[in-house]
């Protein structure tokens, strides 16, 4: 069966984003992994001054624009503290996070993950949803 990305792309903005209204209307925080967590990924430990970005807002225009018109929702920029030295370990993984919950409700891949070895660095990426229709 084929699927048109017109209607992915209707469908994400219904999820994320100003369309989701009340009903979808939540905060959260963002967090880095170190690997997929069905397959045993946590998230980092607080070296390096390591924290989660709290206060992401689903139902924003700001952190999700509209779907673009390749089936996907990328957010805005997550950009988390200056470090303080080395993170725990390299990131492959991104993941949301209810308050006061150690596991992620929601997660995806970093495209070629990301690694902080040092003070100064501020790690940032974006958020890639999408709906996995292969197989």
């Amino acid at each position: 069966m084929a699927f048109d990305t017109t209607v992915d792309e209707a469908a994400l903005d219904a999820l994320h984003g100003t369309g989701s209204g009340t009903s979808m209307h939540f905060t959260f925080a963002v967090g880095l992994l170190n690997g997929d967590p069905r397959n045993g990924g946590t998230e980092l430990t607080s070296a390096g001054g390591y924290a989660r970005v709290a206060g992401c807002d689903n139902a924003s225009a700001t952190f999700w624009p509209a779907a673009a018109a390749d089936g996907q929702k990328v957010s805005a920029a997550v950009a988390f503290a200056a470090a303080t030295g080395a993170f725990s370990a390299k990131a492959t993984h991104w993941g949301w996070f209810r308050t006061g919950e150690t596991a992620p409700f929601n997660w995806g891949e970093i495209d070629g993950g990301l690694y902080v070895d040092g003070a100064g660095a501020v790690p940032t990426f974006t958020c890639i949803v999408s709906f996995n229709l292969a197989g």
